[in-house]
């Protein structure tokens, strides 16, 4: 604004220099300032520009008639506090970039722009091809147990409790045996054929089986049933190894027959006293208790006779007389041989 030296100011008339000065001062002001045809909007909003910034001092506390603040308030200009952060409801506009931060997006991304394609977990997993149950397994605790063990060659998973699992050793053999279709090729490749490799189920075989000696016989004595038996010796008999372990049983004769006395039939004795030998060739001599009498021996005709002298016997073949039907009487020649009776058995005694 022009300085302009007042009269009623000074309190006296003004000289001509300070006439002089005012009408300058005037002239100059007026000089400075723009045509009021020329005071528009554009020129007063570039005048403006020239001193925008930081430090200019401008203060606009309306913007198209809007206040302006930090909180989440309607119908106000966003501001951000001092932290740089501002507060909002829904913000509607089509994004592009990278949100570092967001903890919710009422917009729907493309999974072509990195997001789901969808407004719910289920369909974002149907659009980027995880559909549980179809896509992917739905998480199960065995299923986790089974992930969690090493595998290797020859190895088989196994279940050691609820939601835990190991492995176990799984051989080629022990497949082998897995992929037989039944009980007899599973028998054949253990090479427990029966009949060929191992013997069939038997009852008298078990019972034997079943026994606990250490020797002895094996006696069948009822079926399925066993027992081991010995051989025991009788009255003038021995028997070395009766059990058999050793080798085969051996029976010796320790005392003989002295004499033949009731017997009814054939009876052969081939070792009298300790002479062996046939009919012919064991002295008479040699018998021990030789009997006296005929009526010692019996015959299944009933017939008994008596000894004779051997000159009233004439029918006699050698050494052993022999007798016929309805003979009573039998005789022996000299002393040196053994007496043949009855017409159907033969007594060596």
């Amino acid at each position: 604004m022009a300085t302009i030296t007042l009269r009623s100011t000074k309190g006296s008339p003004l000289t001509n220099t300070e006439v002089d000065n005012n009408f300058t001062n005037i002239n100059n002001e007026v000089a400075t300032k723009l045509n009021s045809s020329s005071y528009t909007a554009a020129d007063v909003l570039s005048k403006l520009l020239t001193v925008d910034g930081s430090g200019s001092g401008l203060d606009a506390d309306l913007l198209d008639g809007l206040t302006q603040t930090t909180a989440n308030t309607g119908s106000t200009i966003v501001a951000r506090d001092a932290s740089g952060n501002f507060s909002a409801g829904t913000i509607t506009a089509n994004l592009t970039g990278t949100a570092s931060v967001a903890s919710s997006l009422n917009y729907t991304v493309t999974v072509a722009g990195g997001g789901t394609g969808a407004t719910t977990a289920a369909g974002a997993r149907t659009n980027l091809g995880l559909a549980i149950g179809t896509d992917v397994q739905a998480y199960d605790a065995e299923l986790a147990a089974l992930a969690s063990v090493t595998s290797a060659a020859d190895r088989l998973p196994y279940f050691t409790g609820s939601g835990t699992a190991a492995v176990a050793t799984y051989t080629a053999f022990a497949r082998s045996l897995d992929d037989d279709a039944d009980a007899a090729a599973a028998r054949s490749t253990l090479g427990l054929v029966i009949g060929t490799d191992v013997q069939g189920y038997d009852g008298d075989l078990a019972a034997i089986a079943a026994l606990t000696g250490t020797s002895g016989l094996y006696v069948k004595t009822a079926a399925n049933t066993a027992a081991l038996r010995s051989i025991a010796a009788g009255t003038g008999i021995t028997i070395a190894n009766a059990d058999g372990a050793a080798g085969n049983p051996t029976i010796s004769v320790t005392s003989y027959v002295s004499s033949v006395q009731g017997n009814t039939g054939a009876v052969i004795v081939t070792n009298i006293g300790g002479n062996s030998g046939t009919t012919s060739a064991v002295a008479w001599t040699g018998v021990q208790g030789r009997p006296t009498a005929l009526s010692q021996f019996s015959n299944d005709l009933g017939n008994y006779g008596s000894f004779s002298n051997a000159t009233s016997y004439t029918n006699c073949d050698g050494n052993i007389y022999s007798y016929s039907r309805g003979i009573s009487s039998y005789s022996r020649q000299g002393t040196t041989h053994l007496l043949r009776g009855n017409c159907n058995c033969v007594c060596n005694c």
